[in-house]
């Protein structure tokens, strides 16, 4: 293993997970504007979305581990109501991606967005989440039974998720390559 590399990974988590400032940011989207806040504590965090909806201001709050670090507004499915798609990252030398999205409901209810886990015996985190046009992008380095978790050698795995309507719930679905 190269220590240099070793050491500047640890430095990068640290400057991420234990001095996390909180996270903040406000978007509008047609007549909606969204705040999106979280202390990003190292213990005991939560995720705080206020947004106003025909002239009424609502208000979400959630329980969860992790740091957030980015958040993003798309209307992926081109319907009506936009999602709110909010990324986070894990604590520990993992580094677990996970994002959190919502859309609103024809009643200005934010409800939330199924997303599957990974399932891969390859996969230990380090995740990077993009919006590319009416999909979400995750790529994460592929771990070989040998590998540490700082020197991944199975280069990078990229899965494309789609925003898909299942019953009367919205769901982001990993979509099927072509072998």
């Amino acid at each position: 293993m190269n220590i240099k590399l070793y050491l500047f990974i640890l430095l990068f988590l640290n400057s991420i997970l234990l001095d996390a400032e909180e996270f903040r940011i406000n978007y509008k989207y047609d007549s909606i504007v969204f705040e999106i806040y979280s202390p990003n504590t190292t213990l005991d965090n939560s995720l705080y979305i206020s947004y106003s909806y025909e002239n009424t201001k609502k208000e979400f709050f959630k329980k969860i581990d992790g740091i957030i670090y980015k958040a993003k507004i798309a209307n992926l499915n081109h319907d009506l109501y936009p999602e709110v798609y909010i990324f986070s990252v894990s604590h520990g030398s993992g580094s677990y991606g996970e994002l959190f999205a919502y859309t609103i409901n024809e009643n200005g209810l934010l409800i939330p967005i199924y997303m599957p886990n990974i399932k891969n015996k390859y996969y230990m985190g380090h995740d990077e989440f993009f919006i590319q046009g009416d999909s979400i992008d995750r790529t994460f380095p592929i771990y070989k039974s040998f590998d540490i978790n700082a020197n991944p050698t199975g280069g990078i795995k990229k899965i494309i998720y789609k925003l898909v309507k299942e019953d009367n719930n919205l769901s982001l679905l990993p979509q099927l390559k072509n072998k």
